[in-house]
């Protein structure tokens, strides 16, 4: 019952987003929506290198160390001080750099606390999950998304249309973004202060009695391989986004990120089942249990690969229709792009399993895996997207989806002859 909760709320919450980031870029013009995807993609690489990494390195450390774990938070909020600014920092100057009007500039500002947001929803999910509170995680994966669509929806009702304006678009999601974290925080005090009592403990694999505080490059040094992880996954997945606009222009990349972020919810059901609903337990098991965790990807990705293909091949054939409908005619041309990235759902539903396995079981071997996909990808996306336009790059999309399935698979199989 609990499991169905979260999977629906999820689901919901996933749905939602969808919702608002089609009414963004209905709303929108190609070239302006390109700008802000692009500006979105940027500032999720920051809250990745920076907060989720650290919250799934407070999972991993807490499966490894149990309560004892509870030394390294002054050095995580540390950490998540240090690459904030940092990040902060360089999307301030290479924006203020660009060849990008006032306007724009003044909008990739206000996202900010859009980051702060995102960062404070990692550590509630991850605390809720750890501590098996699954009304609570049903409600956080709805609240946000909610919030951010009534900003939007009553901003696109506004007899002025300022929908049609960047700025507006940026304040909606600003907005969101700070109410989260003034809500998030004050529940994330017990956790931070190492007053949290957990409802549901792990075993503690690790017996060596922890007591010393970590230092802080010792810190920097432990949840770095989880912040190159995560930023690389997100080059994976969304470099090819990002690139186009600087190897086409915003409005091809304003309607190739329409048709990424249709792929983009086709692909929620894996990734809400691994990413959040599984993430903690895939990491006990890594640390306690390898045969649980072996078992799990052998019946997840036979179910992952039929459901990948069904909802590929409806996707397929329902894009012509659908996109009209759910973007508009300023779209019409990311018609067969998305028809293409639908191609490549059976093999990212995969990608999704194995990803999360490696993660929990060796961080370092998965870095090493998605620099050589990354890599692939780049040197798809340059020989492809010049050339072929957004059709290149949606193909350069699915032949690095397949290069990386390969790659994880042989990867899986090697860490079960360790």
């Amino acid at each position: 019952m609990a499991a169905s909760l979260v999977w629906i709320a999820s689901m919901l919450g996933a749905g939602i987003a969808f919702l608002t980031q089609l009414m963004v870029a209905k709303e929108l013009e190609p070239t302006q929506y390109g700008a802000f995807a692009a500006t979105l993609i940027k500032f999720s690489l920051v809250s990745t290198f920076s907060g989720s990494a650290a919250s799934v390195f407070l999972i991993h450390i807490y499966s490894k160390e149990g309560d004892q774990a509870r030394r390294w938070l002054k050095g995580i909020l540390k950490y998540l001080g240090l690459t904030q600014c940092l990040g902060i920092v360089l999307i301030i100057t290479t924006s203020w750099l660009s060849d990008e009007n006032l306007s724009t500039k003044i909008a990739i500002l206000a996202l900010i606390p859009h980051m702060f947001g995102q960062i404070t929803l990692d550590f509630i999910a991850v605390k809720n999950h750890m501590d098996a509170d699954y009304n609570k995680i049903a409600i956080w994966s709805v609240f946000p998304a909610i919030i951010r669509l009534s900003l939007i929806s009553l901003m696109a009702s506004t007899p002025q249309a300022h929908m049609k304006e960047l700025i507006y678009v940026s304040l909606a999601f600003s907005v969101t973004g700070l109410i989260m974290l003034s809500v998030g925080w004050q529940r994330l005090k017990d956790l931070f202060q190492g007053k949290w009592d957990r409802k549901q403990r792990s075993v503690l694999v690790d017996t060596h009695f922890h007591t010393s505080e970590p230092s802080n490059s010792r810190v920097i040094k432990a949840i770095l391989p989880f912040g190159v992880a995560g930023t690389l996954y997100i080059v994976t997945n969304q470099g090819i986004a990002l690139a186009t606009i600087y190897l086409l222009d915003a409005k091809a990349a304003g309607i190739f990120n329409a048709a990424m972020i249709v792929g983009a919810a086709l692909q929620q059901m894996p990734m809400l089942l691994y990413q959040k609903y599984l993430l903690p337990k895939l990491h006990l098991w890594a640390h306690s249990d390898r045969p649980k965790l072996e078992k799990l990807h052998q019946n997840g990705k036979s179910i992952l690969c039929l459901l990948g293909v069904t909802v590929s091949a409806t996707a397929y054939w329902a894009t012509p229709y659908l996109v009209p409908i759910l973007l508009g005619n300023n779209y019409q041309e990311s018609i067969f792009a998305l028809q293409i990235l639908s191609l490549a759902l059976p093999f990212k539903y995969m990608i999704v399993g194995a990803s999360s396995i490696i993660l929990a079981v060796d961080i370092k071997l998965k870095i090493q895996t998605l620099g050589a996909i990354a890599l692939t990808s780049f040197i798809l996306l340059i020989a492809l997207t010049r050339p072929f336009g957004l059709e290149g790059a949606a193909t350069a999309s699915l032949l690095s989806d397949i290069f990386a399935l390969v790659l994880f698979s042989r990867v899986i199989k090697h860490l079960k002859h360790q």
